[in-house]
């Protein structure tokens, strides 16, 4: 998992600092942003601001676990994106994965190698073109037509995953 970048010191946060001398400003997951008191998960860290006002050093949260939002990670269409959201943050598991892609419908073409390519929703949908002919399907009746071929959900994104077959049976 890729760890979200140290939050950048605003005016605003120098501010903040000069009207909090000898304080710690903490650094909350955008995702939490304006709530009260975070689960200490989404604080990336704080920022110690010395008796002038003046911020001193920032220090890192080793517990910090970044949201699918800090990340970059688009709004998810549905509850498999969600699980692939959850499992690619930490925030979630390979458990999760597999009961909701049993659920779930995705766009599918088989390309007549030993994979299968399918997309979690329109948002990872490439462009129709070069006789592309992507279908809704429940993803358990791929099942059958995997065997031993491998399924690649949403192939070239960050939510890219290669399951075996067998996760669906």
């Amino acid at each position: 998992m890729k760890m979200a970048e140290k939050p950048s010191v605003t005016p605003e946060l120098r501010e903040r600092a000069k009207l909090a001398p000898g304080t710690w400003i903490y650094a909350v997951d955008p995702a939490f942003e304006g709530t009260v008191d975070p689960p200490s998960w989404a604080i990336s860290g704080a920022y110690e601001v010395d008796e002038r006002g003046e911020i001193v050093e920032f220090i890192q949260n080793p517990d910090y676990l970044p949201t699918a939002f800090a990340l970059g990670f688009p709004v998810p269409a549905n509850e498999l994106e969600i699980a692939l959201q959850n499992a690619a943050t930490g925030h979630g598991g390979d458990d999760d994965v597999r009961a909701a892609l049993r659920e779930s419908s995705i766009f599918a073409e088989h390309n007549g190698y030993d994979t299968v390519h399918a997309f979690t929703s329109e948002n990872y949908l490439p462009d129709a073109g070069a006789g592309r002919n992507w279908q809704r399907v429940p993803a358990r009746d791929l099942a059958p037509v995997l065997s031993a071929r491998y399924l690649v959900l949403n192939p070239g994104s960050k939510l890219e995953l290669r399951l075996p077959s067998t996760v669906l049976a």
